[in-house]
């Protein structure tokens, strides 16, 4: 955000009622992205600051009048899949949501707090939830993939299993355009999903684009 010299920069955390209260004043939409990763000594922490943390800001974004909040989700929210879905029943925005990590807990538990206070009319709310977000982040190496990359790259081989669902920053940033000031998008919830890969198609994709001497290997 440095290149860009007309933001207004308000200092703060998710524990800091003071600069919560800042940050929200005058402002019509709230985009929540928000979520404060440790580490911690106890699980609780996490609880704390990002659950409740989060209701503040939602209580302070009320007090400002805020119109729309934008809640930055995810899927992790879904931890037991019904028998239900399948290609011709797809697990859509209706599914339940039963969290089997820490990480979906919390994120359900604000989505929560989202969906009481536009039912008590203190805004409009949107809520998006993306899955694994890919793209070239400032700091390179954590850029989902990374590793990947640079091991084909400078010709090492891979030990690769499992799979991806995934989704690029560029269209997760597009969704959140999309549903700014929309009213059509007031109170709902969107899945942001571009698709599923095996992680060893992936690899083999990637070996081929770098021109890799090394080996792709797994499941």
């Amino acid at each position: 955000l440095k290149t860009y010299e007309d933001v207004d920069y308000v200092i703060g955390g998710l524990e800091d009622k003071e600069s919560l209260q800042k940050l929200v004043e005058g402002s019509d939409v709230l985009i929540h992205l928000a979520h404060f990763p440790g580490p911690v000594k106890t699980a609780d922490e996490l609880v704390t600051v990002n659950v409740n943390g989060s209701f503040d800001l939602l209580e302070a974004a009320k007090s400002a009048k805020v119109k729309q909040v934008i809640f930055m989700s995810a899927c992790a929210v879904f931890g037991t899949i019904q028998l239900s879905v399948e290609k011709s029943s797809p697990l859509d925005e209706s599914h339940p949501v039963q969290p089997s990590s820490l990480y979906g807990a919390i994120k359900s538990s604000i989505e929560s707090f989202c969906f009481f206070h536009a039912r008590n009319r203190a805004f409009d709310i949107s809520i998006l939830r993306p899955v694994t977000i890919y793209g070239v982040r400032p700091d390179l190496p954590k850029s989902e993939w990374f590793e990947t990359v640079d091991f084909l790259s400078t010709n090492y081989n891979i030990d690769v299993k499992g799979s991806t669902k995934y989704v690029s920053i560029d269209a997760v940033c597009q969704s959140v355009l999309q549903v700014l000031k929309n009213t059509e998008a007031y109170g709902k919830i969107y899945h942001l999903i571009d698709g599923h890969i095996h992680n060893l198609e992936l690899g083999r994709m990637i070996s081929e684009v770098v021109d890799s001497f090394g080996e792709v290997e797994g499941v």
